[in-house]
C-alpha cells in the first residue's frame, strides 16, 4: 500500500504530493505544466532529413545503385530482380510513413486527456464548493468524507491509475522524441490491417474506468471495486435471463 493502512481517509493534497514527489516536482502545478508541455517535437520534414542523412552516411553504395537503376529501362534477369528486391528491402529501413508520426501524436494526446480527467477529479474533490463531481464519484465508486478526504482504498485506486498512465505517457514521449525510433520502428495503416487489427487497437482507451470484468482491472483504468463487480455480475445475470426468456418464447 502507498498510504498508511491505519488512515481511513486520505487528503487530496497527500495524493498530489506523492505524484509530485515521484516526478521530482516542487508543486503539483509543475506536474500539470509537465503534462501539458509533452508533445512530439519533431516534424515530418526533420525525420525525413534524419533518415536521408543516415542513408547517405551508412549506405552510399546502396543509394547510388538505386538512383542509377531509376534510369535503367533494360530487360532484367531473374538474378538482377532478386538483387533489386534486396536493395529495396534495405532501403525501406530508411523510409518514413507519416502514419508513424500520427501514431505517436495520437497516443500522447489520448494519454494527456485521460490523465487530465483523473487529475480533474482530484481538483474537483478538493474544491469544497464543487457539487458537480458527486455523480461521477458515485459512478466510479469513490467515497469522500465531509472534509473532502478520499477513502484510503479509493485514494490508492485513483493514484495507481494516474501513475500508470503518467509512466506510459513519459515512456511514449521519450520514444517519440528520439530520432532513432523512426529508423527502428515502422508503422503503416496497411501493416495494421494485414495483421488483422484496426487503428483503435493501437491506442490506450480514453475511458478512466471500464465496467467490464475482462478488462476492468487493467492498470490503465481506475480499478473496479467489489461493489461494482457484484453489480456487473448481477446485470449480466439479468441480461442472460432476459435473453433466455426471449429465446424460450420464440421456440413456443
Amino acid at each position: 500500500m502507498i498510504f498508511e493502512s491505519s488512515k481511513e481517509y486520505i487528503s487530496v493534497y497527500e495524493i498530489k504530493n506523492v505524484i509530485s514527489g515521484i516526478l521530482k516536482k516542487k508543486s503539483f502545478n509543475d506536474v500539470k505544466e509537465l503534462i501539458e508541455d509533452i508533445h512530439v517535437k519533431y516534424s515530418e520534414e526533420e525525420i525525413k532529413k534524419y533518415l536521408d542523412d543516415r542513408l547517405r552516411k551508412e549506405k552510399p553504395d546502396l543509394l547510388k545503385r538505386v538512383k542509377k537503376r531509376k534510369n535503367d529501362n533494360s530487360k532484367k534477369s531473374f538474378d538482377k530482380m532478386i538483387e533489386e528486391f534486396a536493395d529495396e528491402l534495405e532501403m525501406s529501413t530508411y523510409s518514413f510513413d507519416s502514419f508513424t508520426l500520427d501514431y505517436f501524436k495520437n497516443y500522447i494526446n489520448i494519454l494527456k486527456k485521460k490523465i487530465s480527467k483523473m487529475i480533474s477529479i482530484l481538483d474537483q474533490i478538493e474544491d469544497k464548493n464543487n457539487k458537480e463531481i458527486f455523480p461521477l464519484l458515485e459512478d466510479i465508486d469513490i467515497t469522500i468524507d465531509d472534509k473532502r478526504n478520499i477513502k484510503n482504498e479509493d485514494a490508492e485506486r485513483i493514484l495507481k491509475a494516474i501513475l500508470y498512465n503518467l509512466s506510459n505517457l513519459l515512456k511514449k514521449s521519450d520514444e517519440a522524441n528520439e530520432l532513432e525510433t523512426y529508423y527502428s520502428f515502422k508503422l503503416s495503416k496497411e501493416s495494421i490491417y494485414q495483421d488483422g487489427f484496426i487503428e483503435d487497437d493501437l491506442y490506450p482507451s480514453e475511458k478512466i474506468q471500464e465496467k467490464n470484468l475482462l478488462v476492468g482491472f487493467d492498470c490503465q483504468y481506475i480499478s473496479l471495486t467489489d461493489k461494482q463487480v457484484d453489480k456487473i455480475r448481477e446485470d449480466e445475470r439479468k441480461m442472460n435471463k432476459y435473453i433466455l426468456s426471449i429465446v424460450s418464447q420464440m421456440q413456443k
